[in-house]
């Protein structure tokens, strides 16, 4: 369920990892598009169903990327802002800012100010992933083709 937005997930560490032929190319493709069809293949993960997301209503993170229902919600919104989804065991480095926020890359100079300007969307995103029918949260199939 990690990949529950997208067939790539991303991190600061994967999206600097180039092809090992010496082309410089990345070696995970960017986000193209927030409307980019994801389609779940093969028989092994049918059990999935419909992949959902939220976008909730004038909400930051979702400018750049989807936020799926699965471990998007559940684990990588939450160690993105800095918080522990007790999933993956942290190091004290990835635990120190700025390593702890690394959503938005390059997001603030100081954990007062990345609070400041990204906390409420969190908290917004946070609460749309436990309650994701609410208003505003705006929970929609991630389209396919």
């Amino acid at each position: 369920r990690c990949h529950d937005n997208d067939p790539w997930v991303h991190s600061p560490y994967i999206d600097q990892v180039r092809k090992p032929d010496g082309s410089g190319d990345l070696l995970v493709p960017p986000v193209e598009s927030l409307d980019q069809p994801y389609v779940v293949v093969g028989d092994e993960f049918s059990w999935w169903g419909t992949l959902e997301q939220i976008r909730p209503t004038d909400n930051g993170c979702v400018g750049c990327h989807r936020i799926g229902l699965g471990g998007s919600c559940s684990t990588f919104a939450r160690y993105a802002g800095g918080g522990d989804a007790g999933f993956l065991p942290l190091s004290d480095h990835a635990r120190s800012f700025p390593h702890s926020h690394w959503m938005p890359p390059g997001g603030a100079s100081s954990e007062a100010e990345w609070a400041a300007q990204w906390g409420a969307d969190l908290e917004q995103l946070i609460d749309c992933c436990n309650r994701p029918d609410d208003a505003g949260c705006n929970r929609m199939p991630i389209p396919v083709e």
